[in-house]
């Protein structure tokens, strides 16, 4: 039976895969496959598809982080937090990042 593409895209979100629906939607229509009949094939290769970019932009994330790393033992102090967010343009108050450091169980 064809899968539609909602269909699919609630599959591989059960599947435990998340995403936006316009990241589900670009890889789909990416795919030569006819959008409004999808194969259970087609499905899986969704699922690939996203989980790759996802571990791509996590392994991206990490690189980031361990350039601020400056002891190289995983960890990145606040101040060099608020550094590396004024050095990509973000503008949070103090106080946000102080808020967000308690929140995560680290400060006062």
């Amino acid at each position: 039976l064809p899968i539609s593409k909602n269909d699919a895209i609630l599959i591989v979100r059960a599947l435990g895969i998340p995403g936006l629906d316009e990241d589900y939607n670009s890889v789909i229509s990416g795919m030569s496959a006819n959008i409004s009949a999808l194969s259970m094939q087609d499905v899986i290769n969704i699922a690939i598809s996203m989980k790759k970019s996802q571990t791509d932009e996590y392994e991206s994330i990490i690189q980031v982080f361990k350039m601020f790393d400056k002891n190289q033992d995983g960890t990145v102090l606040a101040a060099d937090l608020r550094q590396i967010l004024s050095h990509l343009g973000e503008v949070i108050p103090e106080e946000e990042i102080d808020s967000l450091m308690r929140s995560l169980g680290f400060g006062d």
